[in-house]
């Protein structure tokens, strides 16, 4: 089993903002070497949401090298390999966009992501963000700095080869079904089912299994052949200082289980628009389908509710306030279609979950 795990943090909504990178480099099974990086973006333009999801600040980076001075040593690290990230299309993406920003070719590379697999290793789970599918093998890491989730990365995928029987990235694919992401300067695609198949029925073996922390070594300061971890600044959320939020992450399975009461979304088309802070937009849209809604990507007439976060990128450069969707549903409304149109806040209070994020605001 040979693959390099990764994970970028940004600093805000571009994808060219990485401001932290981590590798986790994994031959014959074995973790070998960790790298970490932290990045100085350019512009140097931080987002209180993302500050509040990682903890990194302008402040701790500003001495850094920026991506184009750290490529030399970044590349033969992921150059040639067969790279897994979870959510993999925006971390490949986030690559992508930084080469070019600093004048680099884009790189033709093999990718695979850890949530398709969490779908078909383990179907009929009730989430697959990395924290949820971590929790179940008992992964203990700090959720959102990039070299700790790289690591988390590397060992689901792992514990899925392990649980199908798996010698090679090839082999578990083959047993899963899925297909291999592709990037390169002509975009990016995949990976997918070789079938179609959703995931979905079937039992996990997770209670069977003893923590994967306990089964895999390379936790602390050596990987499991013994080598030291590659650090380019050691670098720990608790040491960021001065203050800087940080996100506490909730236990998501609770949200689920409180939209399921009640089934307030019931028979509800659902869209969402603009930057999420409590939540991922694949987490709010299973909230949604948990509430017995429907999550619909655009507004449309059969939509009865638009969540509304902040503007996004897109907004912002066009110089508006209001995003496409929220002046389509406007348009709609004025017509008489009822559509409810709703902050994060109060999506979260219609399905219950509104003391979970208060708690999570106090405790950040």
């Amino acid at each position: 089993m040979d693959f390099t795990a990764i994970d970028f943090e940004t600093a805000n909504e571009r994808r060219d903002s990485a401001c932290q990178l981590g590798a986790v480099v994994v031959r014959g099974g074995d973790i070998i070497r960790r790298h970490c990086w932290l990045i100085r973006p350019r512009p140097m333009r931080f987002s209180r949401i993302n500050i509040a999801v990682h903890g990194i600040t302008a402040e701790l980076v500003r001495e850094e090298p920026d991506f184009g001075e750290l490529w030399e040593s970044i590349r033969p690290v992921l150059s040639g390999q067969v790279l897994v990230a979870h959510n993999a299309r925006f971390d490949i993406g986030v690559l992508q966009a930084c080469l070019g920003r600093y004048g680099h070719e884009a790189l033709d590379l093999e990718f695979s992501c850890t949530r398709a697999v969490g779908h078909y290793a383990w179907p009929g789970q009730p989430g697959y963000g990395l924290k949820a599918i971590a929790n179940r093998l008992g992964i203990t890491f700090q959720h959102h700095d990039a070299l700790e989730d790289a690591m988390a990365c590397a060992k689901i995928l792992l514990a899925a080869a392990d649980e199908h029987a798996a010698s090679s990235l090839d082999e578990l694919e083959k047993r899963l079904r899925i297909t291999r992401g592709r990037a390169g300067a002509w975009g990016c695609g995949g990976p997918r089912s070789r079938d179609g198949r959703t995931s979905g029925g079937g039992r996990s073996s997770y209670g069977r299994r003893r923590s994967w922390d306990s089964r895999i070594s390379g936790i602390g300061g050596a990987t499991s052949r013994g080598e030291p971890v590659v650090y380019q600044q050691r670098f720990r959320l608790e040491d960021s200082g001065g203050g800087a939020p940080r996100a506490v992450p909730a236990d998501f399975s609770l949200w689920l289980s409180r939209a399921a009461e009640g089934q307030r979304l019931a028979g509800k088309a659902v869209a969402f628009t603009g930057l999420l802070q409590a939540l991922e937009r694949d987490e709010a849209e299973r909230l949604v389908e948990a509430a017995g809604g429907t999550a619909c990507g655009s507004v449309t007439r059969r939509t009865n509710l638009l969540v509304v976060g902040e503007p996004d990128a897109r907004t912002l450069r066009a110089g508006r306030t209001r995003s496409t969707k929220e002046d389509r549903a406007e348009e709609l409304r004025a017509a008489g279609q009822t559509i409810s149109i709703l902050s994060e806040r109060e999506f979260l209070q219609t399905l219950g979950c509104l003391d979970e994020w208060v708690t999570q605001q106090k405790l950040a």
